[in-house]
């Protein structure tokens, strides 16, 4: 494959990705100034967990949860699972922190749900800049009339 042509591939398949991660803390968000001091106190003290989308490469804020990661983690999933996806491979991606029973915990209700194959692994340092020690998230494709 030529670059030219993997680079063509690579931009058809970003609309089709379907990405949502959980930041355990926004103090992160905070600092990278994509969330206001204020608002990250205010969610910290609220225990209130944004879903952030990924988006065509944006991030986007989405539906907010409350509790703890083992609490809002399986709602993630609900809500993730509804949509229509292509089950032949998922992912589970968490940051250092999180708890890995909340992790081993995603993966196995991905596989109940149908998924072939789930591949779980810990993002590195340029991903966690976004959601911090702790972050959980999951991402599949979207199913496509080929499929």
């Amino acid at each position: 494959m030529t670059l030219e042509a993997l680079a063509q591939a690579v931009e058809q398949a970003v609309p089709l990705v379907v990405t949502h991660f959980v930041p355990d803390r926004l103090d992160y968000l905070a600092a990278g100034g994509r969330v206001s001091n204020p608002a990250a106190l205010g969610a910290a003290l609220l225990k209130i967990k944004p879903r952030i989308d990924i988006l065509d490469g944006k991030l986007i804020a989405g539906k907010k949860y409350r509790g703890t990661m083992a609490k809002v983690v399986p709602k993630l999933l609900e809500d993730f699972l509804a949509k229509d996806l292509d089950k032949r491979q998922g992912y589970v991606f968490y940051a250092a922190g999180c708890d890995l029973a909340v992790v081993e915990g995603a993966a196995r209700r991905m596989k109940e749900a149908g998924f072939l194959q789930v591949d779980v692994f810990q993002i590195g340092c340029v991903m966690s800049i976004h959601g911090g020690p702790g972050a959980i998230g999951i991402t599949a494709r979207r199913k496509i009339a080929e499929d």
